[in-house]
């Protein structure tokens, strides 16, 4: 079998994969907070994917579950965030600030279980109720496989004494490969080419 993850699986990409595959080809789907997988969808030669390859459902031993910004449980159709639960979830990181608000408590069947937000938008498909990915909730990207937090590059540029302003954005190119592009507002008082030249 083949299985594609790290980053969103292109629709013509998966329908290749599989007729080039002997067995099975998966979209799986996992944060790193969740031991990898959490959830996985069996491509089927025939597939049309009108919003992108489904991310499927939860793995044995695993949940995955779509809430709103209250982190309740909603229904078919509705996009929200989603959580991921089980026996692969991590205990925290090691910034007690940071658990605060990625590992929750959700209510499911009336019991309290422990999850982690993901960030990611998506929501139970109609029809079928798997799940489809949507993207990012907040400023994260993801580029060949790697997290990075656009808040983080942009004070990055900041940090320069010429920058004034800054910006990034992911640019794909036909292929839909990915790079992250960064743009700056130099202050006037300064210029970056005595800088360039300094570094």
């Amino acid at each position: 079998f083949l299985m594609a993850a790290g980053d969103r699986f292109d629709g013509q990409d998966a329908i290749e994969a599989q007729s080039l595959v002997r067995g099975q080809c998966y979209n799986g789907y996992g944060p790193t907070e969740n031991g990898i997988m959490s959830t996985r969808y069996p491509i089927a030669v025939g597939d049309s994917f009108i919003n992108g390859v489904p991310i499927g459902r939860a793995v044995n031993n695993s949940g995955a579950y779509v809430t709103d910004m209250n982190q309740q449980l909603v229904g078919v159709g509705v996009m929200g965030e989603l959580v991921v639960t089980g026996d692969g979830l991590a205990r925290g990181y090691f910034d007690p600030a940071l658990n605060e608000n990625r590992f929750i408590h959700i209510e499911v069947d009336g019991q309290r279980v422990r999850a982690y937000r993901t960030g990611d938008r998506v929501r139970y498909r109609v029809g079928d109720g798997l799940i489809e990915f949507f993207g990012r909730m907040d400023t994260q990207f993801k580029i060949r496989g790697n997290r990075i937090e656009s808040a983080e590059v942009e004070a990055a540029m900041l940090s320069h004494g010429s920058v004034r302003d800054a910006a990034v954005v992911v640019q794909k190119d036909d292929g839909e490969k990915a790079d992250l592009v960064g743009f700056v507002v130099i202050d006037h008082d300064h210029s970056l080419e005595g800088d360039a030249n300094d570094n």
